[in-house]
């Protein structure tokens, strides 16, 4: 009979660290949306981190097409009204510029990411 209570206090001590680690683990980051108006971007100047998630979204009735020369990642395929470019900045600290391929000589389609340097994850310890 103890060795039935060892046994269950056991497998409960492991299910309660699983369960701590599962609430600890890190969340994906959130994404930042860029909406392409008629106007022109909605937020032409953002920051964010490295290797989070990036859409922009074509809320406009043409076409549009992201292009950026600093940051490949960000360049993008045609994107038909109603439809969105999803995609990850690179590591940073360092700008992107972006414009829209399709409307090159319009500033209001020109706009820029500051790419923030990514932060060391504490639960990673690594010695030679």
């Amino acid at each position: 009979m103890l060795r039935r209570s060892k046994l269950g206090m056991a497998l409960f001590s492991c299910a309660a660290a699983l369960a701590a680690c599962a609430t600890t683990a890190a969340q994906p980051d959130k994404s930042v949306t860029e909406q392409i108006q008629v106007s022109g971007l909605s937020q032409p100047s953002l920051a964010v981190d490295s290797r989070q998630p990036v859409n922009f979204v074509n809320s406009d009735k043409r076409p549009h097409q992201i292009y950026s020369n600093d940051c490949g990642e960000l360049s993008s395929t045609v994107i038909p009204p109603g439809q969105e470019y999803a995609t990850l900045v690179g590591d940073g600290p360092k700008t992107c510029h972006y414009e829209d391929l399709l409307d090159p000589t319009s500033p209001s389609y020109m706009g820029e990411f500051q790419v923030k340097e990514r932060a060391p994850n504490p639960d990673y310890n690594w010695s030679p």
